[in-house]
C-alpha cells in the first residue's frame, strides 16, 4: 500500500508542476487575474504538498526495506511521520483560518 501511495503521490506531484507550469491558462477556462493567481498559487501549493508526501513516504520505504528494520519499529517510524504530517497540516489551518 506504501507504494502505491508513493507513486500516486510522485504522479500527482508531477501533474500538478506541469499544471502551474502552463503559459496562459486561458485554455483552461481561467480568464481574470485574482483566477490566475489563485491557478497558480494553488498548483503549486498542491505539487508542493504532494512532494513532501511522496518524500516522507519515500524515506519510509528506504529505511524499512533496505535496512531490514523489524514490523514494531516500522510502525513507530510509520506512526512518528503521522504526527509529523498532522502536525503540519494543524500548523496550516492555523496559520490559513484565524484571524
Amino acid at each position: 500500500m506504501t507504494r502505491n501511495l508513493f507513486f500516486g503521490s510522485v504522479a500527482l506531484c508531477l501533474l500538478f508542476i506541469g499544471l502551474s507550469q502552463i503559459s496562459d491558462p486561458s485554455i483552461l477556462g481561467i480568464h481574470g487575474e485574482p483566477e490566475q493567481i489563485l491557478y497558480y498559487g494553488g498548483s503549486g501549493l498542491l505539487a508542493g504538498l504532494f512532494g513532501i508526501i511522496a518524500l516522507g513516504i519515500g524515506i519510509f520505504l528506504g529505511t524499512t526495506q533496505f535496512e531490514g528494520i523489524s514490523k514494531g519499529r516500522r510502525r513507530v517510524i510509520l506512526f512518528a511521520m503521522l504526527l509529523v504530517f498532522i502536525a503540519v497540516l494543524i500548523i496550516l489551518v492555523i496559520r490559513f483560518y484565524t484571524k
